[in-house]
């Protein structure tokens, strides 16, 4: 059931005595407002994912005061392995049927202070643009 303007008119009211009263304790000194950032992959995971990072902000923080945490949720659509998926083994890949030797690595032998360089056959000119001759 939406909500009557008079209802919402009573919840703005609320939040701006919260605000303030929030403001003057960040004044006296007796509490911290704390920015927390969370990203989530899907809007299922918002939830759990938000009271994981309080709790870890608070252990890092280990204040006796009270926090206030600002709190911005982004949600990437796309679900991360320990993070959105706590409890799903992973599954091992299948090696490709073709498979390649491993290559050397190559390594670049040159003189202290000498750039390495292309064989002069292979490399390419740049030709200045001619200037433009005036118009008369």
């Amino acid at each position: 059931m939406p909500l009557t303007d008079k209802e919402k008119a009573v919840l703005e009211q609320l939040e701006i005595e919260r605000e303030r009263r929030i403001d003057e304790k960040v004044e006296k000194g007796t509490a911290i407002r704390v920015p927390l950032n969370i990203v989530v992959g899907t809007e299922d995971a918002v939830a759990a994912a938000t009271e994981s990072a309080r709790a870890r902000k608070l252990a890092e923080l280990g204040d006796k005061k009270q926090v206030f945490f600002e709190e911005t949720v982004l949600i990437t659509g796309v679900r991360r392995m320990g993070r959105d998926i706590p409890d799903e083994p992973r599954v091992p890949s299948t090696p490709s049927k073709a498979t390649h030797p491993p290559q050397p690595e190559r390594v670049d032998v040159r003189r202290g202070g000498e750039a390495l360089r292309l064989p002069e056959m292979q490399r390419e000119t740049h030709q200045p643009r001619p200037t433009p001759q005036p118009m008369p």
